[in-house]
């Protein structure tokens, strides 16, 4: 078991130990769901970009070349959006 003390302001310092064995990084974010039976799970809420990869499929099968990319962002820049 690994305990922690809560400090006089609500402040909760996640042990080293599970904060490596959950993957958490400073400025990570975690979620506290509490079960029906009062016990409180801690999660990671944060999603790193590298498990995004590939998530997203273009609507029109058709994959945007970097020129059109950064056309698309000079023209939108230009617009004031």
């Amino acid at each position: 078991m690994v305990r922690a003390s809560l400090s006089t302001r609500g402040q909760l310092v996640i042990p080293k130990l599970i904060r490596e064995r959950m993957g958490l990084h400073a400025g990570d974010k975690v979620d506290f769901i509490v079960q029906e039976n009062g016990d409180v799970v801690l999660r990671p809420a944060t999603v790193h970009v590298q498990s995004l990869f590939g998530c997203l499929r273009p609507r029109n099968g058709k994959v945007a070349t970097l020129e059109e990319m950064e056309r698309a962002i000079r023209e939108g820049a230009s617009e004031g959006i």
